[in-house]
């Protein structure tokens, strides 16, 4: 990886991790004892995610103090967070925003619930070409976005 980057075939290193933030822990010292510094790491953010083995608390602080990219994914967490009702998209997406986070990754598993989604467009703070703190993207997808938190770049 160290020669792909040096070679210029790509520009930055990271990992990702979708259960226990026991392996980011590991992972990041391991990259300290060996003296490298992760550019990027991916992990779970949501709402739900402070009630059992949470990423919030246990690794992004590390992420930040550290000053390496934050991928935030699963931002609506499992499908059964929206179908009960919990919490609607826009709050869960909200929520996720409010994080320090370089990217925020809504992570929509079928097309249906594209259209749910569709409320944020006209959240304050989330309208086209309107920098910072968020801008949008329109995705294939009726009503899907990419958000992009402009706050803390890679």
């Amino acid at each position: 990886m160290l020669e792909a980057r040096k070679a210029g075939k790509i520009r930055h290193i990271g990992f990702t991790g979708h259960k226990d933030p026991v392996v980011h822990l590991r992972m990041l010292q391991a990259a300290s004892e060996n003296g490298f510094h992760f550019d990027a790491v991916q992990m779970p953010l949501n709402v739900m995610d402070a009630h059992c083995r949470s990423f919030q608390h246990q690794i992004l602080p590390i992420l930040v103090k550290e000053g390496i990219g934050v991928e935030a994914m699963k931002t609506f967490g499992d499908y059964f967070i929206l179908e009960s009702g919990t919490v609607q998209p826009i709050e869960a997406l909200h929520y996720s925003m409010s994080l320090p986070a370089s990217v925020v990754i809504t992570g929509i598993d079928r097309p249906e619930i594209l259209d749910r989604g569709d409320s944020h467009i006209s959240a304050p703070g989330c309208r086209p070409g309107h920098n910072p703190p968020y801008s949008y993207e329109s995705c294939s997808y009726k009503g899907t976005l990419r958000v992009i938190q402009n706050q803390h770049t890679l």
